[in-house]
Formats: C-alpha cells, sequence, structure tokens
C-alpha cells in the first residue's frame, strides 16, 4: 500500500488558464541558483500536493513553507470537522494510481511576492497530520552560474 506523501513543483510563477487549466512557469528542476546576493524576486512559488491513500483520508492537515528555518507561510489548521476544508469521500475526489489504489490529494498554490534571498538557503514544505508531519523535497538556493546538465544517449 503506497503511503502518504507531498508532490510539489517550484516555479516563477503559476497561471490560471481557461478552462480550469494551469501554467506552471519556469520550474526548477534541482537547484536554484542565483548570480547576485542578495537578490529580491519579484515572484516564487510552489505548487503543492498533499496525497493520502482514499482509506486514510486526512482529519487534520496543516501546510506550512520554511525558508530555512523559519515559517514563512502557514495554511492554517485544516479539519475534517472545522468547516474550513471539505475532504472528499468519494472515489469522484480521488486519483486512481497504477496499481489500481485510490488516493485523494489537497492542493495548495503558494506565492512569495517578493522573495529577498540574503544568501545561500532553501524552502522546504511541511504538512502537518493527524499522523505527524511529512516533508517536501527541498529547493536548495545557490550562489553561482547556471546549473549544470546531465546529457545522455539515447539508446534504441
Amino acid at each position: 500500500m503506497a503511503e502518504r506523501h507531498i508532490e510539489i513543483v517550484y516555479c516563477d510563477d503559476i497561471r490560471t488558464e481557461l478552462g480550469n487549466k494551469h501554467s506552471l512557469m519556469g520550474v526548477y528542476l534541482g537547484d536554484m541558483f542565483i548570480d547576485v546576493m542578495p537578490v529580491v524576486l519579484p515572484k516564487l512559488c510552489a505548487w503543492v500536493n498533499v496525497v493520502t491513500p482514499l482509506e486514510r483520508p486526512f482529519s487534520r492537515l496543516r501546510v506550512r513553507v520554511f525558508h530555512n528555518d523559519a515559517a514563512i507561510i502557514d495554511s492554517g489548521e485544516l479539519t475534517k470537522d472545522g468547516g474550513q476544508l471539505e475532504f472528499g469521500d468519494g472515489l469522484d475526489d480521488s486519483i486512481k494510481g497504477e496499481d489500481g489504489q485510490h488516493f485523494m490529494a489537497v492542493n495548495f498554490v503558494f506565492a512569495l511576492s517578493p522573495f529577498a534571498i540574503d544568501s545561500e538557503s532553501s524552502l522546504v514544505v511541511v504538512a502537518e497530520t493527524e499522523d505527524g508531519d511529512m516533508k517536501s523535497r527541498r529547493l536548495r538556493i545557490k550562489k553561482g552560474g547556471v546549473a549544470p546538465t546531465v546529457a545522455g544517449k539515447l539508446s534504441s
């Protein structure tokens, strides 16, 4: 059985398109490299899905964004009975995994605007649930040029 987890995409902007679609612009696949520090970015975004198996719905959820050790965004406590968030309880609200298991995802879009960077640092998203904390992958912010790319040969 798959476990609860966080899916995250860090990017420069998230735009809402026609037809309830979203475009993620300037996606960071690894580290973020900044030529000159300190700097103020106009915006930095995080697209966050907190995922749980359908048979284990969240009864409590709080999502926070940390810049180093400081919480800079806090969703507040979201509870099933607190009226702040309605958790789906049917298959229509779920995602079906490759193994046929159904999941539900609670989506958050966080925008840090403006976002000041004084020195090398990192961002991480922490989801607090009734079962404990889950951490996303970090976005490490480093001083330097363009990140190295990995080139590979396609095999036939």
